[in-house]
């Protein structure tokens, strides 16, 4: 019986190896699958932001506050992570759900707080943004509107807020098209208890009167990141550029 099982050995051995490669190999696929990285569309972004610090910052391969939520859905596309998530403010992870009648889930449609969390060789990043709103945003009067067009910039105080998607600068800012959606910033004359002192806007439209500014209907992709926490802790930027 000696005899028959001595060749069986080497082919063990063998088949033993080739399993251990298939595991190895599933894993570092996997793994690799959940870390890789999609570079940002510098192209488009350049389109929408004209702020210097938002390019540089892109630039360096950061993500920070204030850029919009395209940059991070673009660079984690291929990441598993909660993606999305309806929360009451910025900072908060409670989701909010809705439930009527029998296992009837309902999302309120007033929500406009999200975040997302993705598992990273440095702990959890998370990321909060929102639906602009100039009432949600705490703008308010003798702020400064600044807005880039063209290569050029143009400012204003701001006289009044008209609604949640409206405001009025005090000067008439004539050189601007109607016709254009503007990108523009907001500097605060008093901000307690922000983080920054500018607040940034996309997709604006100025109307005939040359000093009403309308915000247009933003999908996601367009809601400015408002907060970023690493491991729970607030932070300034993510290094995207440093993840394999």
């Amino acid at each position: 019986m000696e005899p028959n099982c001595y060749p069986l050995l080497p082919k063990l051995k063998c088949r033993y190896k080739v399993l251990c490669f298939l595991t190895v190999g599933i894993c570092v696929s996997g793994c690799s699958e959940s870390y890789h990285v999609t570079r940002p569309d510098v192209s488009r972004f350049e389109k929408t932001v004209a702020s210097p610090p938002l390019r540089d910052s892109l630039q360096a391969g950061k993500i920070v506050s204030g850029m919009p939520y395209f940059v991070a859905a673009n660079i984690f596309s291929q990441w598993d992570g909660r993606r999305k998530t309806p929360v009451p403010s910025v900072g908060s992870r409670q989701e909010l759900q809705e439930f009527e009648g029998w296992r009837r889930q309902l999302l309120d449609p007033n929500i406009r707080v999200y975040v997302d969390e993705y598992e990273t060789d440095h702990g959890t990043l998370s990321l909060w943004y929102q639906f602009p709103n100039f009432y949600r945003m705490n703008i308010s009067t003798n702020d400064t509107l600044i807005v880039f067009s063209h290569g050029r910039t143009f400012s204003s105080v701001i006289q009044c807020i008209r609604s949640s998607d409206m405001l009025t600068v005090k000067d008439k800012l004539s050189r601007l098209s109607d016709e254009d959606s503007l990108y523009a910033e907001i500097h605060f004359v008093e901000n307690p208890g922000r983080g920054s002192n500018t607040t940034y806007w996309y997709l604006l439209n100025i109307l005939s009167d040359n000093k009403t500014f309308s915000l247009r209907p933003l999908s996601f992709e367009y809601y400015p990141i408002e907060w970023i926490e690493l491991n729970g802790s607030p932070v300034t930027s993510f290094e995207w550029r440093k993840l394999p």
